[in-house]
Order: C-alpha cells, then structure tokens, then sequence
C-alpha cells in the first residue's frame, strides 16, 4: 500500500490532505491497480469531514476575531483568511464527491472518468 500512497497520491499541505496525482489516464491502469488506489483513495475521503470540520472551526473563531477588532486592516486580513479556509472546505467538498470507478477492459475512457455525486 506504501508504494500506491507514494506514486498516485501527493499530500496537499493546503488541504491537508493526500490527493490523486495520476500520471497518465485512470483507464490506462491495470484493474488491480486501480482497485488499490481507490481502497487508499476510500480511506483518504472518510476523513475529509474531520479536516472540513477543522477549517470550519478556524474560521468560526476568525469571524469572532474579525467582530471584535478595531483596527480596519486587520479587519481586512482576516476576513481574507476566512476566505482561504472557505475556499479549502470548497475544494474538499469536490474532492469528497469525487468517485472513481474500476474500469472494465473494453471500456473508453469517457465511461470511465471520477464521477462527481
């Protein structure tokens, strides 16, 4: 499992977690293959609603910050860190919806692609 962790997945510093980094067309990959990337890949989106939860917690206690402060810049900045932890909770909200399927032989790539739900 080590070795799917390392080459088909890169750990995403922003988001704080690992996230797919295929090198070539998900149907190029042999099924078993595939099959171990989506086992890690499950494991992985089961803890996007822990790291969401996280951000969102961030930004609860920006916005208290933000209400109480006085001086306008700082105001300013933190209402751009609230954004920035919106934008995280966004990104992994796409990526939790994402859900890559086996790919039959015979099968084209079109049929094949991650799904979003």
């Amino acid at each position: 499992m080590t070795c799917v962790t390392e080459r088909f997945f890169q750990y995403d510093s922003r988001l704080e977690v690992e996230v797919p980094s295929l090198d070539r067309d998900w149907d190029e990959y042999p099924s078993d293959l595939q099959e171990a990337v989506i086992v890690h890949w499950e494991r992985i989106r089961a803890g996007i609603p822990d790291v969401i939860a996280r951000f969102e917690k961030v930004i609860a206690t920006l916005q208290e910050r933000a209400a109480v402060e006085d001086d306008w810049d700082q105001v300013c900045k933190l209402y751009w860190e609230i954004a920035d932890y919106a934008s995280r909770i966004n990104d992994l909200n796409i990526l939790y919806r994402s859900d890559p399927e086996l790919t039959s032989p015979g099968n084209s790539s079109t049929q094949t692609e991650a799904k979003t739900r």
